[in-house]
């Protein structure tokens, strides 16, 4: 498991697949509730955009002392490389709730992301589900750094990024978005090799015109992380009601 952690770097670099996206999600948008993720064989970009009671590491969040999780591995970006990683290894872990690394590295608060790498081999059956259950966060704001960020919309809303996520004022001319395709295990179709460029100037596509190809603004689904690479810090700000 830990070998793939070379190929996560590569696949920083290496952004020339196209595709389209698809992800199944099942949610409940009450004051508590809960979000399912299905995870498909392969890289997937996930986050738990809901609050849980005594905190959104990963040992918190998913019990694997019973091995249910022991394919999957989680890698985290830190901003210089995937330095939180945990691992599901019940039989010998080191850590709380069948964690090897212990489960406490990867924090999955409303508006962050991480790889999940399911192990098991493409097929019928070879999915994992996951359910993070919680508090929906409400409005909630996140900063994100220069250079590349694995972040999700801080609420458990699917669809535009752009307006739903709130990026709609802080947007650096130059910034760029990367939506992974799980079933697909490439990024979504984009202008230049699955990017969504900002582009002030000479965009004309999605939010107020400020997109190059495609046209649109970038879309995720419900639990699905993406990337964002910010020319510069920003913060983004998302409103949500549970009555929505």
């Amino acid at each position: 498991m830990r070998t793939k952690t070379l190929l996560l770097s590569a696949l920083l670099g290496t952004l020339g697949s196209i595709s389209a996206m698809a992800q199944a999600n099942v949610y409940s948008a009450n004051a508590v509730g809960y979000v399912t993720i299905d995870l498909k064989p392969g890289y997937n970009m996930i986050g738990d955009q809901l609050v849980a009671t005594g905190g959104n590491t990963l040992s918190n969040l998913l019990d694997d002392t019973t091995g249910t999780y022991d394919s999957l591995a989680f890698y985290q970006w830190t901003g210089s490389s995937y330095n939180n990683q945990d691992f599901g290894d019940s039989c010998c872990s080191s850590g709380p709730n069948g964690w090897e690394n212990g489960g406490l590295t990867v924090i999955l608060n409303p508006g962050q992301a991480t790889w999940v790498l399911n192990e098991n081999p493409p097929g019928p059956g070879n999915d994992i589900y996951i359910t993070f259950a919680g508090t929906v966060p409400g409005t909630n704001s996140v900063t994100v750094s220069s250079g590349y960020n694995q972040v999700t919309q801080p609420n458990p809303l699917a669809g535009d990024v752009v307006t739903n996520g709130g990026f709609t004022e802080n947007m650096n001319d130059g910034d760029a978005f990367f939506v992974w395709n799980p079933s697909l295990q490439s990024y979504s179709a984009g202008s230049y090799n699955g990017v969504y460029y900002v582009d002030f100037e000479n965009g004309s596509y999605g939010f107020n015109t400020d997109f190059d190809n495609p046209a649109g603004d970038p879309t995720t689904a419900i639990g699905q992380g993406f990337w964002y690479l910010a020319a510069s810090p920003i913060t983004f700000k998302q409103s949500f009601s549970v009555s929505q």
